[in-house]
């Protein structure tokens, strides 16, 4: 598997084609965890999901494991800002 975002200039392309990303919760998920809360009560305690981090989903999908940690190092700006 290769990953796409192996160099600098790959990391400055990426930030480019998620600057107009936003990310807005599930309306129907965050009503089904309300249900829920209200249904448990005080009897017991509930966990809702919201799926992979920002981190993770650059770990995992888009940069590696090896290469996140470098780039963080190299690069702590512009992955803050492609977290955010």
């Amino acid at each position: 598997m290769e990953l796409p975002v192996k160099t600098r200039q790959d990391l400055q392309r990426f930030r480019w084609l998620c600057s107009d990303v936003k990310v807005e919760p599930d309306g129907e998920a965050m009503a089904a965890a309300r249900a829920r809360c209200r249904q448990v009560g005080q009897r017991g305690m509930t966990k809702t999901g919201w799926g992979t981090s920002p981190l993770m989903h650059l770990v995992e999908h888009v940069i590696g494991p090896v290469d996140t940690h470098l780039m963080l190092a190299d690069f702590p700006r512009q992955l803050e800002e492609l977290m955010g």
